[in-house]
């Protein structure tokens, strides 16, 4: 999510713009396949394998919003 606002004098003027979304896991762009965040999608998935169990469950996000 990335939000933009403008306040003036204490007070919110606008929010913009906004855009609330995710990067794709790969994209055909330039003629190939490109996985835009590769990289720091491979260090989660390395960090997340090194933890115990404990540590990955409190590390996950919950199912839902309310979870």
């Amino acid at each position: 999510m990335s939000l933009s606002r403008l306040v003036v004098a204490g007070r919110l003027v606008s929010t913009t713009p906004c855009f609330i979304g995710a990067d794709p896991a790969t994209t055909e762009l330039l003629g190939g396949t490109l996985h835009p965040l590769q990289s720091p999608e491979d260090t989660a998935r390395q960090l997340a394998r090194s933890l115990d169990a404990d540590q990955l469950r409190q590390a996950l996000l919950p199912p839902s919003a309310t979870g």
